[in-house]
């Protein structure tokens, strides 16, 4: 019985074939057919990894709460005057779904969750800059 180069496991009843899944292609140092490349003209966001784990939106969300940030976007609390995490996470919810359709979706607790540390970081780098 013939071994299989791969594996090294004996094979019964002869060669297995099987193609490599075109997520991998790129990874084996074979170009991807040309449907999974993104080129200049027809730019695609990247919204899966394909590392293990629950897929992520945070990094567009908190890209574009830094650009807003800086652009003098402010959503402050009602009572306290502060940043909002829960009304930062509403607007850029809405731009989420809005922008990035094919994204993974979120939920705003743990947006919010992720905002509040971010938010005293832009407000701490602000008042550095004053």
């Amino acid at each position: 019985m013939a071994a299989d180069p791969i594996t090294g496991l004996r094979l019964l009843g002869g060669a297995v074939s099987w193609e490599m899944p075109t997520e991998l292609l790129g990874l084996a140092g074979e170009p991807a057919p040309s449907s999974l490349q993104a080129d200049a003209a027809n730019p695609r966001q990247i919204y899966r990894t394909l590392l293990p784990g629950r897929p992520t939106s945070w990094h567009l969300i908190e890209e574009e709460c830094c650009r807003r940030w800086k652009a003098g976007d402010r959503h402050p609390n009602d009572r306290t005057k502060l940043q909002s995490p829960a009304k930062w996470a509403e607007v850029l919810i809405g731009w989420l779904a809005k922008e990035h359709r094919e994204a993974p979706k979120t939920t705003k607790k743990t947006v919010s969750g992720k905002l509040g540390p971010l938010l005293r970081k832009l407000a701490a780098a602000d008042c550095q800059k004053s």
